[in-house]
């Protein structure tokens, strides 16, 4: 999916949510990665019971998880990038001690 698609597939979710957690659609997860952090998510929303300091603790809350999301993407894009130029060195190296 591009990130064209995945915008649109979030615009469409969220232009409506119901109140109602058991009609809450979210995208599909085909790893199964983010099933503890829905359930979580839609509890602690219920939590809120129309509290505003409990809404702002938990909008900041969904914020902080999201940058660190992010921060992850970039160190772990970082990471895989030295470990693909090390595997390449590395079978260039071999590949030159076995040609001579």
């Amino acid at each position: 999916m591009t990130k064209t698609d995945h915008a649109e597939v979030r615009a469409k979710l969220t232009a409506d949510v119901s109140a109602n957690p058991a009609q809450v659609e979210f995208p599909l997860d085909v790893y199964g990665f983010t099933t503890d952090l829905r359930k979580a998510g839609l509890a602690a929303a219920q939590r809120i019971a129309a509290d505003p300091d409990k809404y702002e603790v938990f909008a900041t809350t969904l914020s902080i998880i999201l940058a660190h999301a992010k921060a992850r993407m970039k160190s772990d894009k970082l990471s895989r990038k030295k470990q693909l130029d090390d595997i390449q060195r590395f079978a260039k190296d071999r590949e030159e001690r076995t040609c001579t």
